[in-house]
This record gives structure tokens, C-alpha cells and sequence, in this order.
């Protein structure tokens, strides 16, 4: 966060005081100079920036206590940097011989302003230092974000482009062939470097979920479901400058409709407590009390239903530039309930730009030393090599199972973070590549903390280290895109493709297939950017709410909420060969048709409640299948059911057709040779 590399300068020089040997015993025997009062303001520098986590959309949420959106912000972090720390640094860079007590100079912070008597020089310096670490640690991002619907003819030319990069020019021409409504949503935050922030246009919708039981009466329990859609994101600038690595939560729900399901239950009213007694005093007589009837209540359930759209992933945005982060969902639910036009494609571009700051590496100090052999002080932000990157499960489908914990093939534990480049296997790399000999002569020095690497060293030796930092970064955190087509074939194709001696298509065959499908044939065309050996998903999905149970709580009987959930889940985690030829895609992909309902009715003494039992076909495909890069492997195929309203409120092909998922793996390379957006 802001000021960690202070932090890092501060660890590095604790107890060095003969960096600067030279500079301090030329000032010892100077005559004392003139003294000024100067006051410096370095709140900015030290306080401390929380993340700002989005609403969960998600249905999962809709029946948690109160029905609210869970936002779970982390404690803010410590600053990095305090008052303290600061005037240290202020006392060992700028003429530390200066601040002895019988040079009638002094540093003392009050209400986080730094009062300052030097020499005017040294205020000079003094500024200058300041200016340059908020310049080096106060960098602010850009993140934007544009989701659109396009038609079928856009999407097989987004699907066939190489390139996952767009030009400002054309983005725009992009929204312009989407048409009218096909701009789904434009937001947009700024976010310090590593913060998490987000956007969001929500709409409200409250609905009637259960009953408690108080007092011999039952009250209604109001949950809320959302619609809408959350831009989540978290920017990490590269150590370059020319990029930021973006951790990215984007939901889109909408298609809000709710079915109310009516009963009656019999409350018998609670007999009234005995009389309290005084200590000393004698019970009385309790009289014979008659059965108290009981009171017919009639109450109704809201059962809500929603379109849902996923992508939970992180994405390497060129600075100026549009990426292509995920796409998918042909029938695609927009925003405040609207469906768009059937056949269109969700496309979710992202674009980063620098607002405030000079990140990349840079000088600490203002009026450093110059020529070719020169020692000066650089700090690399390496978070985007060195930091964890997050794994991204995607969720179950299909009908909870009771007292079993859902669909246990999609409920793994989420496995441990990835760390491309561990900070001692960076630091170590440096030393024993760039003039191994170097380090540690004439007060040479490497260090890292807080993902932060400060280097004192000659200018030679810090050009080849910012050169090698963006080589590594090209060949250790590689970006990969992973795009799927679920065609529905009839049993001819799907023979013909079982007698097939290779699984592997051309993306030209692969989009025949999709032609022969016909009109709604392609099922899903998911596409989503991760990193090498990282874990992602994209999903679109229908949840509904149905009558799961009944609950007896006191003197009455109601009844119980539960969600099901239909449509696709595309979930993967690729890992690059050591030749770079192909991936191993470990790959959980799941669909769920076959929604059917069939009406219940409960008839007892107690309760009586007419409602719907639902039916769902979900299919698992797991494997680790070898997907040789640009080429399609037919990963595997689905059953599918009878026409349905499953997966976004899409009609489903005719019985007996077969969901052919294939897949296809490439490296996204930056695009170095076209000039920047401005």
C-alpha cells in the first residue's frame, strides 16, 4: 500500500550509518549555518487505505440471516510508514551530521506534521525527498470495465481474433456494433496500487422467505435478493509501470421474477405463564384452565428466481488499453431485470490508466549523483511477481442434497494460493546473475520486504536489473486464455465424432461444428484469462426458489426455502509444458438441464401447502485433458435433457441431442509493438 517503499529504505539502512560516511564527515567540520522553521504536512504519507470488497450478488445469499448482501471488508492495514519513521529517514539521508544537538537543529512531529529547524538547503532537500515518495508511493489506477451484448456474428470474430487487446478506437467500435441496449454496463473506479474497490448498480428486491414462530403467532421473515451488477476489482501496477495485473469479481444478475406459493398452519396459543410467588408466600390455588383452540393462520412464500453471470479471475491490462477478460452466456440476462435480445453474448473488457503517480523504478533521493559509475538508490515494486495469487472455485450446481454438503465433486477445498516468484528466489537471482561479484563491496546492497526490492548499486547494475524484472515477469507469470464451446449435436454427429481417430479441431472445424448446429445449438461459448498453473471460472446460471421441507418450531408447522440452481460452470486451471506447446487443462465443467417441476401438496392436520418439487439433471465433466495451444480438444460430452426453460430461461435442444464440450488453450502476449493509447 502507499509508502511501503519507505518501509523497505528505512529496514535497509537501519544501523548503516557509514552509507553516507563521507558526506557526514565533511559536515562535522563545517561552521554552523543559518537556521529556518519549516512545517511539513505527511498525513498523506501515512495513513492507511482499506480495501473496499463489493456487495456478494450471488443467490447463494438470498436465505442468510436477514437476507442482506454479506460484505466482509478486512481490518485495514497498519500504514507502512509513520511520523517516526519518516524523521529517521529524514535524519540519516539528508547531512545526518547536521542533526546533532549542538548544531541548533531539530525534527518533531505534532498532530502528523513534521516541524523542521535547518538550514535552508537541508529544507530544500527536505521537500524534495517528500515530493519524491509520494510521486514513487502515492499511484492511483483506473479501472474500467465495459460489458456488452453482441450479436452471434461478433462473437465468432471475437472467438477467432488472436489478440486479446483493444485499442480505445476499437472498444468503441465495438459498443457501436452492439447496438442499441448493447452497452450492458460502463463502470468505472480508481483504486490506489493493491487496493480493492468496486462499482455497483443494484435493485432491491424483498420477498417473503419463512415464518418465526412468537408468542403463539408466526411473523414473516423478510430476505432480499439483488439484481444488478458488481465490478469488483483489485490493480497491481507491474514493476515496469506499463501494466497492472488485475484481480477481478464481476457478477451480473438480472430476469428477477417470483412465484408466491400460499398455506395454512394451525398455531395453538401458549398457555400464559403461572403467577410469580414472593419469596415467603404461599402458592396459590392454580385453577383448571380449559384447551385453548387453536387459530388457523394462512401465510405465502415468495419463491424468487434470477439470472446469474460469473467471472472470477486476474487479467494483465496493458495501461491505455482494453482486454478481453471473459465472454459467454448467449442468452444473456441484463441489468434491472431486462433480457437482452436472444442469441447475444456477454463481453467483459477491462482498461487500466495511470491517474496520479510515476511508478517504475526511481530515484528516493532528489540530486543523486551522476556518470556511468555513479552508486544510487532504486526500489522495484515486485508485488505483481511476488505476490499470491488467488485460486477461484467455481460454484455447485443442481439440487442441494440433504445432510450429504451439495454436489461434493464440486465442493473441494480451494487449494493454496500461487506465488509465481518468491522474494528470495528473485533477490537470489539478481545477485548470481548480475556481477555476482559486486554485491557487498563499496556498501552494495540488496534487500526485500513488503514485496518491495531496494538496490544500492551503479547505474549499469540497476538498468540490468529493471530489464531482467520484465523479462522474468514474461516468462514466469504467463497469462493464458481458455476458451470452450458446448455445441448440442444430434446422434449422427455425435457417432461420426466417436469414430473420429483425434479429439483435436482446428478453430476452423470447431466452428463448422457450431454452424452445423444450427440455431441454438451453441450451448455456451465461455471464454476466460488466468494466469499459468491459477484456478478460475466463469459461470451462467438460473437459480430458483422451492419448498425443500417444513419446519415444526413450537406450536406450529411451516414451510422451508432451498435454491436450486441450472445452467454451466467452466472451471480450470491450466499449466503450461516446459516446451510452451500445449497446457494441461485441469478442468471441472459442469451442466445442468433437465428443469422439471412437479406440484405437491401437503395435507395434515397441522399444515396444508400446495407446492412444486423440482428436477434437475446435473452433469459433471472432470479430467486433465492435453491441449496442444490454438487447437481444440474435445474434452469430453453430456447428456442432455428434454426441452426446459434450464440455463438462463433458454429452451434447451430436443431430447436425445448430445453437449459436445470443447476447448482451447493460448498465451496472451502484450501487443509491445503498437503505441499506447493516450
Amino acid at each position: 500500500m502507499f509508502a511501503s517503499r519507505a518501509a523497505l529504505v528505512l529496514a535497509a539502512l537501519a544501523g548503516s550509518g557509514a552509507v553516507r560516511a563521507g558526506e557526514a564527515a565533511a559536515e562535522a567540520a563545517a561552521p554552523a549555518e543559518k537556521t529556518e522553521l519549516g512545517v511539513y504536512d505527511v498525513r498523506d504519507l501515512t495513513m492507511a487505505v482499506p480495501d473496499f470488497p463489493g456487495p456478494d450478488l450471488t443467490p447463494d445469499s438470498w436465505f442468510s440471516a436477514g437476507g442482506a448482501a454479506p460484505v466482509y471488508a478486512p481490518a485495514p492495514p497498519g500504514p507502512r510508514l509513520t511520523p517516526t519513521s519518516i524523521m529517521d529517514m529524514i535524519r540519516r539521508w539528508i547531512r545526518p551530521a547536521s542533526w546533532q544537538p549542538d548544531k541548533g537543529t531539530s525534527i518533531e512531529e505534532r498532530a502528523g506534521q513534521l516541524v523542521v529547524v535547518q538550514a535552508p538547503e537541508v529544507h530544500r532537500r527536505i521537500a524534495g525527498l517528500l515530493q519524491s515518495l509520494r510521486e514513487q508511493t502515492k499511484v492511483q489506477v483506473s479501472v474500467q470495465g465495459l460489458l456488452l451484448a453482441v450479436g452471434a456474428r461478433t462473437a465468432a470474430e471475437l472467438r477467432g481474433r488472436r489478440s486479446r487487446e483493444f485499442s480505445v478506437a476499437e472498444a468503441e467500435a465495438l459498443v457501436r456494433a452492439a447496438g442499441p441496449g448493447g452497452l450492458v454496463a460502463a463502470p468505472q473506479v480508481l483504486c490506489a496500487n493493491g487496493q480493492r474497490n468496486h462499482a455497483a448498480a443494484l435493485k432491491i428486491n424483498s420477498f417473503v422467505s419463512g415464518y418465526d414462530a412468537s408468542d403463539g403467532a408466526l411473523a414473516p421473515r423478510l430476505a432480499t435478493g439483488y439484481t444488478g451488477w458488481v465490478f469488483d476489482v483489485r490493480p497491481i501496477l507491474s514493476t515496469a509501470g506499463s501494466a497492472a495485473d488485475l484481480e477481478l469479481r464481476f457478477t451480473l444478475t438480472g430476469g428477477w421474477q417470483e412465484r408466491p406459493v400460499e398455506f395454512s398452519t394451525l398455531v395453538i396459543p401458549r398457555e400464559p405463564p403461572p403467577p410469580a410467588v414472593a419469596e415467603g408466600q404461599k402458592l396459590p390455588v392454580r385453577e383448571v384452565l380449559v384447551a385453548r383452540p387453536a387459530v388457523s393462520f394462512q401465510g405465502k412464500l415468495g419463491l424468487p428466481s434470477v439470472d446469474c453471470w460469473r467471472v472470477r479471475n486476474c487479467v494483465t491490462a496493458p495501461l491505455g488499453r482494453y482486454v478481453l477478460a471473459a465472454a459467454g452466456l448467449p442468452a444473456l440476462a441484463g441489468a434491472g431485470g431486462k433480457n437482452g435480445a436472444a442469441g447475444r453474448t456477454a463481453v467483459l473488457l477491462v482498461r487500466t490508466s495511470l491517474v496520479a503517480g510515476k511508478p517504475g523504478p526511481g530515484p528516493l533521493l532528489p540530486d543523486e549523483p551522476q556518470g556511468p559509475g555513479a552508486m544510487v538508490q532504486r526500489t522495484y515494486d515486485t508485488r505483481d511477481l511476488t505476490s499470491a495469487l488467488p485460486h477461484f472455485p467455481g460454484p455447485r450446481l443442481g439440487l442441494p442434497w440433504q445432510g450429504a454438503g451439495g454436489w461434493g465433486l464440486l465442493t473441494m477445498a480451494p487449494e493454496p494460493d500461487v506465488t509465481p516468484l518468491t522474494p528470495p528466489a528473485l533477490q537470489d537471482m539478481i545477485k548470481r546473475v548480475i556481477e555476482p561479484a559486486s554485491w557487498g563491496v563499496n556498501l552494495t546492497y540488496i534487500c526485500e520486504q513488503d514485496g518491495q526490492l531496494f538496490v544500492y548499486h551503479t547505474r549499469q547494475v540497476q538498468e540490468r536489473i529493471a530489464k531482467c524484472i520484465v523479462e522474468w515477469r514474461a516468462e514466469h507469470k504467463k497469462q493464458l486464455s481458455v476458451q470452450g464451446l458446448v455445441v448440442a449435436a444430434d446422434e449422427a454427429t455425435a457417432a461420426k465424432l466417436r469414430l473420429r481417430e483425434s479429439n483435436q479441431f482446428t478453430p476452423e472445424e470447431a466452428e463448422e461444428l457450431v454452424r452445423a448446429a444450427g440455431p441454438g445449438g451453441l450451448l455456451a461459448d465461455p471464454q476466460v484469462l488466468g494466469f499459468n498453473c491459477q484456478r478460475v471460472y466463469v459461470s451462467g446460471t438460473r437459480a430458483a426458489g422451492y419448498v425443500s421441507g417444513f419446519d415444526a418450531a413450537g406450536p406450529s408447522v411451516r414451510p422451508r426455502q432451498d435454491l436450486a440452481q441450472v445452467g454451466w460452470v467452466l472451471d480450470v486451471r491450466p499449466t503450461l509444458s516446459v516446451d510452451r506447446k500445449a497446457a494441461e487443462l485441469e478442468l471441472r465443467f459442469s451442466l445442468a438441464d433437465g428443469w422439471q417441476e412437479r406440484e405437491a401438496e401437503e395435507k395434515s392436520p397441522t399444515i396444508k401447502c400446495r407446492y412444486g418439487l423440482p428436477a434437475v439433471r446435473p452433469n459433471l465433466l472432470c479430467g486433465v485433458p492435453t491441449v496442444p495451444l490454438g487447437k481444440y480438444v474435445l474434452a469430453g460430452s453430456l447428456p442432455m435433457g428434454p426441452p426446459d426453460a434450464a440455463g438462463g430461461g433458454k429452451k434447451r435442444a430436443a431430447a436425445g441431442r448430445t453437449a459436445l464440450v470443447l476447448l482451447k488453450v493460448e498465451t496472451v502476449e502484450p501487443e509491445q509493438a503498437k503505441p499506447r493509447d493516450k
